[in-house]
């Protein structure tokens, strides 16, 4: 990991540095300090309030040469520097819900600190005697700026602590300056490290001279689980690679053979929550087999304290198909799964599952929920119901798009919130829950159906390609390519999506992040099963980074909005010109295999209209692509149909 260029800190020793790495060329990072009254004391504590299962001492040699052994599930690496009474957690894991529970479980000092790219928040959470007692998070601060604006709740700054008023911001420039204030105050340095493990763990660090002999104090290993965890056998290595299979005999041999369900060798999760979360389009009875062998072996349907209950991961995968999801939640719940268990972490802290099902609009799952015990009245973190869920989703709609978006929005949601309503009532219909699910299951299959035949007819037209090129039909080849088209396709965020070429992926994506591109996320379109978009943004360029893979096509692209209209794209795409579009409002820049830095070049030669270029968010990348491509698409099939009746 190379270091900043340019950071004060470096000119110190290490045992004085205080404050935060200079801001890294990396997207979201955070890290968890711990201080008592040293290492052991730490370590102690973390073990006594079943925060961690077991800690393993002094691992000083083995974790620096690279030769300590991974544990399994969720671990971290203690380390304490000379000179440095904080304890820094390094694991691959990110988990913003760690330190909270780390300071209330240890009364520990703890403290939270780093930078979230989705929401571009920079933030110091800091705790002492298991209360809250600094919080800043800032999404952009310039001096003068107000502070705590209730009517600014996701793009300001909100400051609250126990040691300074507002005022006390005032003399710096950017959220930076006051994340590195607040942690050097504390007494703390932040050169971020990172541990990773495949077999055996490795330590990195941004500021990488702390990793030398002479400034490390000791380190230790942490795991969150059982203390069995720190000694996993190889039969938790063949259930993970059997669970991945959705092999059903070799994840019974693995169990047979001792393997643990409450933990998994290079997994941060249990066997139970990755099968769950293993289920894709390929294999899924198998892979449903499985959840229900774990089930029967003892697999805890509630989970551990330290993660959303089963029940969670499967609402995940409710786009895929609601009968299969209906069948994993019963199967769960016929396990002992808690129907109104509350989300322990993340987006769902606070949710229980009849949250999540009404959010997402999945009427079969909510009434089965329903008809199985779910409280209609019990209430979030934010003091709502399911049903005043959904009805602050449809204002918020409202409020942050148009007319016509906001009433299509209402009308979608409004017979979830009559269900609701009803059920709060007691009055809730819920014996059809079989028939809805089984007319998704149906529509499910009808629409990928028509996906795949489309992917499979654009395929072999591209493959005609070369042929048709080769005798000299660029238009006939241009033109099959346009009517395999779907007319319009619909974007939607997809975890864990996999990808044929990850190498792809990820040399692409770092690249970008080198030239200042922040990651918004991975997305997947409905039509067309085989495309993957990853897809990140530049806030000085004001403009998408996309890398994308269509079967063994891969490409990267720069797009550029513009206030007129247009749309600027730079694409290092080897396609023929004649696959692509070049229309007079979308021109298409083409730099067949151009690297990253050289397609940014391109873009910024390009100068935009005289309105100028238009801002973008990172929540609207979905809705752009949609709409770009059902213009596009539009345009060009029109095109294609005018050519074909002028006149020779």
């Amino acid at each position: 990991m190379a270091k900043p260029k340019s950071d004060p800190l470096l000119n110190l020793d290490v045992a004085d540095r205080r404050g935060v790495v200079a801001e890294p060329d990396v997207n979201s990072w955070d890290a968890t300090l711990v201080r008592g009254t040293g290492l052991d004391d730490v370590g102690q504590r973390l073990v006594r309030s079943g925060v961690c299962g077991a800690v393993q001492r002094d691992v000083t040699r083995a974790a620096l040469d690279g030769k300590l052994r991974e544990p399994a599930g969720k671990w971290a690496l203690l380390v304490q520097l000379r000179g440095h009474a904080w304890v820094q957690l390094a694991g691959l894991w990110q988990d913003y819900d760690t330190a909270e529970r780390i300071a209330k479980a240890t009364k520990l000092e703890t403290m939270h600190v780093g930078h979230q790219d989705t929401a571009n928040a920079t933030f110091v959470q800091y705790y002492a005697g298991g209360k809250p007692t600094i919080h800043f998070e800032s999404c952009g601060y310039k001096p003068g700026d107000k502070v705590n604006d209730p009517d600014d709740l996701f793009e300001g700054t909100r400051f609250t602590s126990d040691r300074h008023d507002v005022k006390w911001l005032r003399p710096f420039k950017s959220e930076a300056e006051i994340r590195h204030a607040l942690v050097a105050e504390l007494g703390a340095y932040v050169p971020m490290l990172y541990a990773r493990g495949d077999k055996t763990i490795s330590l990195e660090a941004w500021h990488e001279d702390v990793l030398e002999d002479e400034n490390v104090e000791r380190i230790d290993l942490a795991v969150f689980g059982p203390a069995e965890a720190l000694t996993a056998g190889d039969a938790s290595e063949r259930l993970r690679d059997a669970i991945a299979a959705h092999d059903v005999k070799r994840v019974r041999q693995a169990i047979a053979d001792g393997a643990d369900l409450r933990f998994l060798a290079g997994r941060d999760s249990s066997p139970l929550d990755y099968a769950i979360g293993s289920i894709g389009r390929e294999k899924r009875k198998q892979a449903v087999e499985v959840v229900r062998v774990l089930l029967e072996a003892g697999a805890d349907p509630n989970g551990d304290a330290g993660a959303n209950p089963p029940i969670f991961h499967v609402l995940d995968g409710i786009s895929f198909d609601a009968a299969e999801v209906v069948e994993l939640i019963e199967l769960l719940l016929d396990h002992g799964a808690d129907v109104n268990a509350v989300g322990r972490v993340g987006l769902e802290k606070g949710q229980t599952p009849l949250h999540q099902a009404a959010t997402l609009d999945a009427m079969p799952i909510a009434k089965l929920l329903v008809a199985r015990g779910a409280d209609p009245k019990k209430r979030d973190a934010q003091r709502r119901t399911p049903r005043q869920s959904v009805e602050a989703s449809v204002k918020l709609w409202r409020e942050h798009t148009d007319e016509e978006q906001g009433e299509a929005m209402a009308r979608k949601s409004a017979k979830m919130i009559a269900f609701l309503a009803d059920a709060e009532a007691g009055r809730a219909k819920t014996d059809d829950v079989r028939a809805l699910a089984e007319a998704d299951r149906k529509q499910e299959h009808r629409r990928r159906r028509k996906a795949k035949v489309a992917a499979a007819e654009l395929f072999d037209m591209l493959k005609t390609f070369g042929e048709l090129v080769g005798k000299g039909s660029k238009k006939a080849a241009a033109k099959l390519a346009v009517a395999a088209l779907p007319d319009e396709i619909h974007v939607e965020k997809a975890r864990g999506a996999r990808w044929n070429s990850p190498k792809h992926r990820e040399v692409a994506a770092a690249r970008l992040e080198k030239l200042g591109f922040r990651g918004i996320g991975t997305f997947v379109a409905r039509e067309t099963p085989d495309l993957r978009l990853l897809a990140m943004i530049h806030p000085e360029l004001r403009a998408y980074g996309v890398v994308s893979e269509m079967g063994k096509t891969r490409w990267v692209d720069l797009v550029r909005y513009h206030k007129d209209g247009t749309v600027l794209t730079v694409t290092n795409s080897d396609v023929p010109p004649v696959a692509q579009s070049n229309l007079a409002d979308k021109p298409r820049l083409r730099l067949p295999n151009a690297k990253p830095a050289e397609m940014v070049e391109a873009l910024k030669k390009k100068r935009p209209p005289r309105a100028g270029v238009e801002e973008i968010t990172a929540d609207e990348f979905a809705a752009r692509v949609e709409r770009f491509y059902k213009e596009e698409t539009a345009a060009r099939k029109k095109q294609d149909r005018g050519t074909a009746r002028r006149p020779r």
